[in-house]
Protein backbone atom coordinates (compact mmCIF):
# COMPACT_ATOMS: atom_id res chain seq x y z
CA UNK A 1 0.00 0.00 0.00
CA UNK A 2 1.32 3.58 -0.57
CA UNK A 3 2.91 5.58 2.23
CA UNK A 4 -0.06 8.41 1.83
CA UNK A 5 -2.95 5.68 2.46
CA UNK A 6 -1.40 3.43 4.93
CA UNK A 7 -2.19 4.17 8.79
CA UNK A 8 -3.35 2.24 12.06
CA UNK A 9 -7.13 3.51 12.06
CA UNK A 10 -7.17 2.25 8.54
CA UNK A 11 -5.58 -1.11 9.05
CA UNK A 12 -7.92 -1.45 12.31
CA UNK A 13 -10.87 -0.99 9.98
CA UNK A 14 -10.01 -3.80 7.26
CA UNK A 15 -9.28 -5.99 9.79
CA UNK A 16 -12.57 -6.13 10.82
CA UNK A 17 -13.48 -7.05 7.27
CA UNK A 18 -10.31 -9.63 7.52
CA UNK A 19 -8.16 -7.84 4.84
CA UNK A 20 -4.48 -7.15 5.36
CA UNK A 21 -2.08 -5.12 4.51
CA UNK A 22 1.42 -4.03 4.21
CA UNK A 23 2.58 -0.67 3.24
CA UNK A 24 4.81 2.04 4.43
CA UNK A 25 4.27 4.69 6.77
CA UNK A 26 4.86 8.18 5.96
CA UNK A 27 7.64 9.62 8.39
CA UNK A 28 5.41 12.73 10.22
CA UNK A 29 2.58 10.14 10.82
CA UNK A 30 1.58 10.63 14.78
CA UNK A 31 1.45 6.85 15.02
CA UNK A 32 5.33 6.41 14.68
CA UNK A 33 7.09 5.84 18.36
CA UNK A 34 10.63 7.93 18.33
CA UNK A 35 12.60 4.45 18.14
CA UNK A 36 11.16 4.19 14.92
CA UNK A 37 12.38 7.23 13.64
CA UNK A 38 15.82 8.08 11.39
CA UNK A 39 18.70 8.50 13.73
CA UNK A 40 22.32 8.56 12.95
CA UNK A 41 23.33 6.21 15.87
CA UNK A 42 21.39 3.48 14.01
CA UNK A 43 23.54 0.50 12.13
CA UNK A 44 23.28 0.34 8.57
CA UNK A 45 20.80 -2.97 7.76
CA UNK A 46 19.49 -2.41 11.59
CA UNK A 47 15.48 -3.32 12.05
CA UNK A 48 13.31 -2.43 14.62
CA UNK A 49 10.07 -4.37 15.25
CA UNK A 50 6.79 -3.30 17.16
CA UNK A 51 3.88 -5.43 18.09
CA UNK A 52 0.15 -4.24 19.03
CA UNK A 53 -2.19 -6.79 18.56
CA UNK A 54 -2.71 -7.99 15.29
CA UNK A 55 -0.19 -5.08 13.59
CA UNK A 56 3.44 -5.27 12.89
CA UNK A 57 5.39 -1.98 12.65
CA UNK A 58 8.83 -2.33 11.43
CA UNK A 59 11.86 0.20 10.96
CA UNK A 60 14.59 -0.53 8.40
CA UNK A 61 17.74 1.17 8.12
CA UNK A 62 18.48 1.06 4.57
CA UNK A 63 21.71 4.00 4.76
CA UNK A 64 23.10 5.87 7.48
CA UNK A 65 20.50 8.39 8.91
CA UNK A 66 17.06 7.03 6.92
CA UNK A 67 14.63 4.77 7.92
CA UNK A 68 11.56 2.88 6.60
CA UNK A 69 9.01 2.54 8.61
CA UNK A 70 6.38 -0.27 7.68
CA UNK A 71 3.10 -1.37 8.94
CA UNK A 72 1.75 -4.95 8.53
CA UNK A 73 -1.30 -6.56 9.31
CA UNK A 74 -0.40 -9.81 7.64
CA UNK A 75 3.29 -10.56 9.64
CA UNK A 76 3.24 -11.11 13.09
CA UNK A 77 6.43 -12.14 13.67
CA UNK A 78 10.42 -10.97 13.47
CA UNK A 79 11.28 -13.93 10.96
CA UNK A 80 14.31 -13.30 8.72
CA UNK A 81 15.22 -14.66 5.36
CA UNK A 82 17.86 -16.27 5.54
CA UNK A 83 18.73 -15.96 1.89
CA UNK A 84 19.02 -11.95 1.25
CA UNK A 85 21.86 -10.25 1.27
CA UNK A 86 21.12 -7.87 4.08
CA UNK A 87 19.08 -10.74 6.27
CA UNK A 88 16.28 -8.01 5.95
CA UNK A 89 12.89 -9.30 7.78
CA UNK A 90 10.02 -11.12 6.20
CA UNK A 91 7.70 -8.36 6.01
CA UNK A 92 10.52 -5.68 4.04
CA UNK A 93 11.21 -8.67 1.38
CA UNK A 94 7.19 -8.95 1.03
CA UNK A 95 6.34 -5.13 0.81
CA UNK A 96 10.03 -5.01 -1.91
CA UNK A 97 8.48 -7.95 -3.87
CA UNK A 98 4.76 -6.37 -3.93
CA UNK A 99 5.11 -2.88 -4.42
CA UNK A 100 5.71 -2.24 -8.10
CA UNK A 101 1.65 -1.70 -8.76
CA UNK A 102 2.20 1.47 -6.09
CA UNK A 103 5.56 2.22 -8.31
CA UNK A 104 3.80 1.90 -11.38
CA UNK A 105 0.73 4.32 -10.55
CA UNK A 106 3.00 6.35 -9.32
CA UNK A 107 4.87 6.86 -12.37
CA UNK A 108 1.06 6.92 -14.35
CA UNK A 109 0.22 9.99 -12.15
CA UNK A 110 3.39 11.74 -12.68
CA UNK A 111 2.92 11.08 -16.57
CA UNK A 112 -0.66 11.61 -16.84
CA UNK A 113 -2.96 14.17 -15.82
CA UNK A 114 -6.82 14.23 -15.09
CA UNK A 115 -7.54 17.78 -15.58
CA UNK A 116 -9.80 18.42 -18.78
CA UNK A 117 -8.44 20.64 -21.91
CA UNK A 118 -10.33 23.90 -22.60
CA UNK A 119 -11.73 24.49 -26.33
CA UNK A 120 -9.96 27.02 -27.66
Amino acid sequence: MENFFTSIPLAEKLLEKNLTIVGTLRQKKPDIPPVMKPSKSREKHSSESGFSGNMTMVSYVPKKGKAVVLLSTMHDDRAVDDNSLNKELEVIQYNNKTKSGVDTMDQMVRTYTCTQRRPM
